[in-house]
């Protein structure tokens, strides 16, 4: 989120107000694709500059509550970064915010939930056409990668969605989830 402040201790507040919302976006993000909150780690970054600079730093800004010491700290980071970047840093010089980011990483340790037997076709979250080359258009069902547990099997023409793609499985193709929570697919003769 874009911020453009001047780094100053008044408003640590603020800042930590909006990392905590841009934490709990990213959280819902994850809990709707079937991801506890137990198994995600947050970074928060802010992206900084000298206030009459151009051009910002992405420095991370710890996983803990952002408070007097965490800006400290993430100012001497900017100081670090940037000098060795372009060789100079400027400590006596004022310091912007630019943007905020907080990026959600789920932890490879999660498990995800094994599919009971009986449950390893998932319910269609909705139906839609799609063009499929070959075929034309297909009533297809589109489900969240979410609810896909360990061992599930989907055939194709399906639609799996999560927040950063869409898998397309064409007709006569078959995706399963395989013990590292990965899907395989076999598009057969698709």
């Amino acid at each position: 989120q874009t911020v453009l402040r001047e780094v100053e201790p008044t408003k640590v507040a603020e800042v930590e107000e909006t990392l905590a919302r841009l934490e709990r976006t990213v959280l819902a993000e994850y809990e709707r694709d079937g991801t506890p909150a137990s198994g995600i780690r947050f970074r928060r970054i802010a992206e900084m500059l000298y206030s009459k600079q151009m051009h910002e730093l992405p420095v991370e800004l710890g996983e803990s509550r952002f408070d007097a010491e965490a800006l400290e700290r993430a100012v001497a980071r900017f100081h670090v970064e940037h000098r060795r970047l372009h060789g100079h840093a400027e400590p006596t010089d004022a310091v912007t915010f630019v943007n905020l980011r907080v990026l959600g990483e789920r932890l490879r340790e999660v498990e995800l939930p094994a599919a009971r037997p009986g449950e390893h076709r998932p319910e269609p979250w909705s139906h839609r056409p799609v063009y499929f080359v070959g075929h034309g258009f297909v009533e297809t069902v589109v489900v969240p990668r979410g609810s896909l547990a360990l061992g599930a099997t989907l055939d194709g023409p399906a639609l799996i969605t999560q927040k950063d793609t869409t898998t397309v499985l064409p007709p006569g193709a078959e995706a399963r989830v395989v013990q590292t929570g990965d899907l395989v697919i076999d598009v057969g003769t698709a």
